[in-house]
């Protein structure tokens, strides 16, 4: 009986310890999860006061709008300052990488920010440089300003697409590599060439190129990847584009770049893109493609079109630049009055009188003044004689002359 008294008082006893120790397990759990969240906290709330300069702002955040010429400088003051500050919360967020959502969403705030003052700065000294230059069109809304637009915007303006980098890059680079700071951010322009091939500007695929626009490029065990590697990063964008600031590439028909085929042959800014199927088929099936004709002969005078995906203030929107294009040289083709952006480099630039692609956009900016050469694009002619691809498929006929009336 009393051995039967004492095995109960142990069991009660042995219950009584299992459901203490599962309390303390439940409350170190809390206070783990406590920790967890005020350690998060903390680090978000480090990063917002680390300087009040670099605080996007309602006024930075809006369309760009240019302002009165007399207070030109002192705009640009006021946009050099805050660069400082930004650079300096740019440098801190770089040094230490983003370790959680709310610092890597901080960082790409940064980045974006950086991005838009520097735009505004290159608007503002090309402003007071050059004088005013004449902003890119929507595209849909030049397409119905004429019936020669409209022609000229359904035989060409479906061949242009936007080269943007993957959304997915943390599945290619993790561990000891890096997606850097582009995940998913548009980044060229371009035009198919053939039914797999896309011709755009060979600079976009260079790390260089990038850390001077305060990007960080993907790398690979502490290295910038290759710009064979970064073109198979990115993909190829068609986007059927109303000037929708909302909702700027909706129905839009991607592809994954397979090959960087040829890239900065003989220092010639270009680059071909060989781009794989999609469930509907190849892009040049699809959308069709330019004719590359043997021997291309650069036009001697007349107006230019450049069919382009410009970042900021325009958001990455399909646009059309029109107006005079002059001639100084056999390697550029210059048009220094038609405003160009971040995102417009590899658009094609058509001959309107011809009525055919006579060049690649590659630079911009003011003639000689601004950017060290100015707004420009290497002649097709140059791209030609540099790529032995390009010479396999050039067409013997000459390319078909529309003049428009």
């Amino acid at each position: 009986m009393a051995t039967d008294i004492e095995k109960d008082l142990q069991h009660k006893k042995h219950r009584k310890q299992i459901w203490l120790l599962l309390l303390v397990i439940f409350l170190l759990i809390g206070l783990i999860g406590w920790l967890l969240v005020q350690r998060i906290q903390g680090r978000e709330g480090v990063t917002d006061r680390e300087s009040k300069a670099d605080s996007i702002s309602t006024r930075d955040t809006q369309p760009f709008v240019w302002p009165n010429i007399k207070s030109i400088d002192r705009e640009i003051n006021r946009l050099l300052n805050r660069k400082s500050n930004l650079a300096v919360s740019f440098k801190a967020l770089k040094d230490s990488i983003p370790q959680n959502p709310a610092e890597f969403k901080r960082f790409r705030e940064i980045v974006d920010a950086m991005e838009q003052n520097d735009q505004q700065i290159n608007q503002l000294v090309i402003y007071k440089t050059c004088e005013k230059t004449t902003p890119p069109i929507p595209f849909e809304e030049y397409k119905a300003s004429a019936s020669g637009a409209r022609d000229f915007c359904n035989e060409h303006g479906k061949k242009v697409g936007m080269v943007r980098w993957r959304s997915d890059l943390n599945l290619f680079l993790n561990g000891e590599n890096s997606p850097g700071s582009v995940n998913g951010k548009p980044w060229a322009s371009g035009c198919l060439i053939g039914r797999d091939l896309f011709l755009t500007a060979g600079h976009c695929f260079d790390s260089t190129d990038a850390r001077e626009n305060n990007w960080i490029f993907p790398s690979k065990k502490g290295h910038a990847v290759s710009p064979e590697d970064a073109a198979l990063l990115m993909r190829v964008i068609f986007c059927k584009n109303p000037d929708d600031r909302q909702n700027p590439c909706k129905d839009t028909i991607g592809f994954d770049i397979i090959k960087l085929e040829d890239h900065r042959i003989g220092l010639v800014d270009f680059a071909i893109l060989r781009l794989a199927p999609n469930k509907k088929g190849l892009p040049g099936d699809i959308f069709g493609y330019e004719k590359i004709i043997q021997n291309p002969i650069n036009p001697v005078n007349g107006s230019v079109a450049i069919i382009q995906y410009p970042g900021p203030p325009y958001d990455f929107t399909k646009r059309i630049s029109v107006g005079d294009g002059y001639w100084p040289n056999p390697d550029y083709i210059y048009y220094d009055k038609l405003e160009t952006d971040y995102g417009s480099s590899g658009a094609p630039v058509y001959s309107v009188t011809e009525n055919h692609l006579v060049a690649v956009h590659v630079n911009g900016g003011c003639i000689e003044k601004v950017d060290h050469g100015g707004n420009r694009g290497v002649w097709l002619s140059q791209i030609v004689a540099a790529s032995e691809l390009l010479k396999k498929l050039a067409v013997k006929e000459p390319a078909i002359v529309r003049r428009r009336r």
